[in-house]
């Protein structure tokens, strides 16, 4: 059982339920900040919360100022709150980290942890792998 899904009897319902960032960025480089959280939103099939939740990304995750930049040009730590914000769009209950904050720099680092903390203490179930 995940977020009360069967992992084998109810797979769309885990789905649903659950958020992954990759180590690697599942992001495209080519798309700005907006652009790719329109695109995760559309994969998820948000429909009329769409733009609820592509602000509420921008506001949770601190991207307000990056929504017309290309993904590629983003810093590392700009990149990994636009990778966990496409991850987080759907609402998920339980999100999945894999080496979220595997080189960025410490201050990056420290605001990531922070947003972490913001989204467990809203009752989201962060687990984290990591070698820090």
């Amino acid at each position: 059982m995940v977020a009360g899904a069967s992992v084998t009897h109810e797979p769309e319902r885990v789905k649903a339920r659950i958020g992954y960032m990759s180590q690697s960025f599942g992001l495209y480089r080519d798309l700005t900040v907006d652009e790719n959280l329109a695109f995760y939103a559309g994969v998820y099939g948000l429909g009329p919360e769409q733009s609820e939740r592509l602000a509420w990304a921008k506001e949770a995750m601190r991207l307000g100022e990056l929504h017309g930049r290309l993904a590629g040009v983003l810093s590392g730590g700009q990149r990994q709150r636009l990778a966990l914000a496409c991850a987080m769009m759907h609402a998920p209950q339980v999100v999945f980290l894999d080496e979220p904050t595997a080189g960025v720099d410490p201050a990056a680092r420290r605001l990531f942890w922070t947003i972490i903390r913001e989204r467990a203490r809203e009752g989201v179930t962060m687990i984290v792998t990591t070698h820090y």
